[in-house]
């Protein structure tokens, strides 16, 4: 009971943390773009601009995450050397990296408040997405539970606009792609150290956003030296990075 009770507290803060992510991310992408040229200062911006900015956030923040991990895993190594390991981190990093991506696709073309909103479909969706994957069965009560918590979301972050457009439709996607990365991880992490089994998500999610980063429209400055000093010396630029590194990563992963 008092782990329970520990549990569903660090679960409540964790929902603090993840809220506050969704205009940082936003403001972060935007000033990680202005920095390295994606989007150049007074220019509208272009689809193309923002995914390579979006990419190259994502790219940098699990970077930071995984080698903030790094400390943590010194004696990892014998579990780092089973397949096991990280074939269950891969069915893991999958959706958990398109959730991610859906995420900052949405909040170039949508507001915080909406795109909060329906990235937590994942709360219904997730016990959908068990019954489907591992047909788990539903409980009795949850249907009226689930529907109190959709009220409840409702009332915290109503929508602005009547309107369903693509940020809109991304953000649902990534509440979908949470959904079943959290049945997954019901399951898959049962059999490993949950500390090696995150580093080697971290590992996976920053490989599959270096693959993105190099496929996407990318400026070919968008990692010089320049670029990184303008990063370095602007805050509204690697404060998010940092923050969404670490606070929303590392420590809730």
């Amino acid at each position: 009971m008092q782990e329970r009770r520990i549990a569903l507290s660090v679960l409540i803060f964790m929902n603090v943390i993840w809220g506050s992510t969704f205009f940082l991310i936003k403001n972060g992408v935007e000033a990680l773009g202005r920095c390295t040229g994606s989007l150049p200062t007074g220019a509208p911006m272009n689809a193309d601009a923002l995914v390579t900015a979006g990419i190259l956030f994502l790219l940098l923040r699990f970077g930071l995450a995984t080698l903030s991990m790094l400390p943590f895993t010194w004696n990892a190594r014998g579990e780092l050397a089973r397949p096991a390991l990280w074939r269950d981190a891969f069915l893991l990093a999958l959706p958990c990296a398109a959730g991610f991506a859906l995420q900052t696709a949405g909040l170039s073309l949508t507001s915080p408040g909406i795109s909060a909103f329906l990235t937590s479909l994942y709360v219904p969706l997730t016990p959908v997405a068990a019954w489907a994957i591992f047909r788990l069965g539903l409980p009795r009560g949850l249907l009226p539970a689930l529907s109190l918590a959709m009220i409840g979301l409702c009332v915290l972050t109503p929508p602005g606009t009547p309107s369903f457009s693509t940020g809109e439709a991304l953000s649902a996607a990534c509440g979908a792609a949470f959904a079943v990365q959290i049945a997954l991880a019901d399951r898959l992490t049962r059999a490993h150290d949950a500390t090696t089994l995150t580093l080697a998500m971290l590992i996976l999610m920053t490989g599959m956003f270096a693959a993105l980063f190099w496929a996407a429209p990318a400026n070919p400055d968008s990692l010089s030296p320049a670029a990184i000093r303008a990063i370095a010396g602007d805050p509204k630029a690697w404060f998010p990075l940092v923050y969404t590194a670490t606070a929303a990563t590392v420590f809730p992963f």
